[in-house]
């Protein structure tokens, strides 16, 4: 009986440091988004516009983004391009093939008050913007160390296109009315 007791105490325990580290996280959260909103100039996420998995998260994001805090750019346009320059960050070394033997970009980017997100950081910081409880996923995000998330990220998109192929942009929720203002690279 003691030692049911004891786990009992310990069961307990966790689940109320889980309860606060939830509380806290949510708390954090809610100002992050304030944050967000109160921005002088909304955030830019580019991203390789012939790759299935990015358009496919660029139309989740548009459609769960309703404040409209983001604009959008393919690093394949001028404005990207430029954009990704001005950050610092080069996107065309060590990319996956394209089937016609290109290099695509080896990362999404996201510009935010002047700081150049990459990788899973670009994800963690888009969250922030979405509507929802998407927000919330910020925090495993940032549960799993830097260099485990590159790893993971490094190794998915060398393998996308072998996993989703090329193309599926989602142009009739991206190019609609009142969507269409928010690409850069028109």
């Amino acid at each position: 009986l003691k030692l049911i007791g004891q786990r009992a105490t310990m069961v307990l325990i966790f689940a109320a440091g889980i309860g606060a580290t939830v509380a806290a996280s949510y708390a954090a959260l809610r100002k992050i988004q304030s944050s967000v909103d109160g921005q002088k100039a909304p955030a830019v996420l580019l991203f390789d516009g012939r790759c299935a998995v990015c358009n496919k998260t660029v139309c989740f994001v548009l459609a769960r983004n309703s404040r409209k805090t983001l604009r959008y750019a393919s690093l394949h346009s001028p404005t990207g391009k430029k954009l990704a320059e001005e950050a610092g960050v080069n996107v065309w070394e060590g990319g996956a093939k394209y089937k016609d033997g290109t290099e695509s970009p080896n990362t999404s980017i996201l510009i935010e008050n002047g700081n150049a997100h990459v990788r899973l950081n670009a994800a963690a910081a888009v969250l922030p913007h979405l509507d929802g409880g998407w927000p919330l996923l910020v925090i495993p995000l940032y549960v799993v160390p830097g260099c485990v998330r590159d790893v993971f990220y490094n190794w998915f998109a060398a393998n996308r296109f072998r996993f989703f192929g090329e193309g599926g942009a989602c142009t009739d929720l991206a190019r609609s009315e009142d969507k269409r203002d928010l690409f850069l690279d028109k």
